[in-house]
C-alpha cells in the first residue's frame, strides 16, 4: 500500500474544511466573506492591535491592514486610530461576532464528524501530531 505524500492528504482535508465554510457560511448569512478571511475571526481578539493579529496570522503588517479594510467596509470589524501604531485597536462589532461564532460552530461541527469517524482517540493523536508539526516549524 502506497500513502500520498504529506501534501496532497493534508491538502485534500484542507479543501474540504474549506468547502464546508464556503457553503454554509452563506446559508448562515454570510455571503460576503472570502475563505482568505475565515482565519482573521479564528484568532480575532476584541482590542488587538494590528500588529498582534499579524503576528497571529503570521502575515505581514501590510496584509493585515488591508484585509482589516475589507473587513471594516463589509461591517465586521471597527479599527480605532489611537494616537500612535502601538494604540491602535481593532474591535469586532456585532457582525463579526457573529461570523466568528458562525465560523466556530461549523468548525467544530467539522471536528465531531472526524471524531465520530474516526474515534476520539485517533482525532486526538492528529490533532497532537499536527500541532507537534507546527512547532516543530515555528521552531526551526
Amino acid at each position: 500500500m502506497t500513502l500520498d505524500p504529506l501534501f496532497l492528504l493534508l491538502r485534500t482535508v484542507f479543501e474540504d474544511l474549506l468547502g464546508s465554510l464556503r457553503r454554509e457560511l452563506p446559508r448562515r448569512g454570510f455571503d460576503d466573506l472570502h475563505s482568505s478571511q475565515y482565519v482573521f475571526f479564528e484568532v480575532a481578539r476584541d482590542g488587538a492591535s494590528p500588529s498582534e493579529l499579524a503576528a497571529d496570522l503570521k502575515l505581514s503588517k501590510q496584509s493585515v491592514n488591508h484585509l482589516l479594510g475589507q473587513l471594516q467596509d463589509r461591517g465586521y470589524v471597527l479599527r480605532d486610530e489611537g494616537q500612535d501604531a502601538r494604540s491602535r485597536r481593532v474591535h469586532l462589532t456585532e457582525k463579526g461576532h457573529a461570523a466568528a461564532a458562525a465560523i466556530r460552530s461549523i468548525l467544530d461541527g467539522y471536528e465531531r464528524r472526524w471524531a465520530e469517524d474516526m474515534g476520539e482517540k485517533d482525532l486526538d493523536s492528529l490533532l497532537s501530531t499536527l500541532a507537534r508539526m507546527v512547532r516543530i516549524l515555528e521552531e526551526g
